[in-house]
């Protein structure tokens, strides 16, 4: 009877352990499904750079036409022209008679810068008439008060300046050479005096 209590106590035990190590497996099991999956390996990596850009130098309009800046571009045109007509007239040429015209057109500037006046109205309604632009621009602040008393002693002459459109004149007097720039639109215009230079010692 002793020996048949033994038997079966031992196949019990051995049930037992056999079913711990059947729940032990499935709670390792269990757990190996419920393990986080591993952190990705970090890889290094080149950040993207923002291509480099450029400020234009005009700002686009609405009608996407620029709008110009600080950078001008200067339409090679003819001095002494007027800005509100980009029509000239015929190319001139330099000859004999241009040059006549230009050394008179001188004459009539030095002659209206010099006159002696008391007032500057008098003295620029007469030589503005005798002015480019740029001229009337130079001159029109001047005090003809500050004007040193000069006297034409003789008739300009004039040469070719570089340029069908540019005259340089060269004006006597008794303080010394003046001498002139001139310029012309086309050849239909007249000369107008851009710069009249004093002699040396006149300022």
């Amino acid at each position: 009877m002793r020996g048949r209590i033994t038997r079966s106590s031992s196949g019990r035990a051995r049930r037992r352990i056999a079913t711990g190590c059947a729940i032990a497996l499935l709670g390792l099991a269990m757990t190996a499904c419920t393990r986080p999956a591993p952190a990705p390996t970090p890889t290094l990596s080149t950040p993207a750079i923002a291509p480099s850009t450029v400020t234009p130098e005009w700002t686009p309009t609405p009608d996407g036409n620029p709008r110009v800046g600080p950078t001008v571009t200067i339409t090679a045109i003819p001095p002494n022209s007027d800005e509100n007509d980009s029509t000239p007239g015929p190319v001139p040429v330099w000859d004999d008679k241009a040059a006549a015209e230009a050394a008179h057109a001188a004459d009539a500037a030095l002659t209206a810068f010099l006159a002696p006046t008391t007032d500057w109205s008098t003295w620029w309604g007469r030589l503005a008439p005798q002015l480019s632009d740029y001229g009337q621009r130079r001159y029109r602040a001047t005090d003809p008060a500050n004007i040193p008393a000069v006297t034409v002693t003789g008739p300009c002459q004039a040469v070719n300046g570089g340029s069908v459109y540019v005259a340089t004149a060269t004006c006597p007097s008794d303080r010394g050479a003046w001498t002139l720039t001139l310029t012309r639109r086309d050849a239909n215009s007249g000369w107008l005096t851009d710069y009249l230079k004093p002699p040396e010692g006149i300022h």
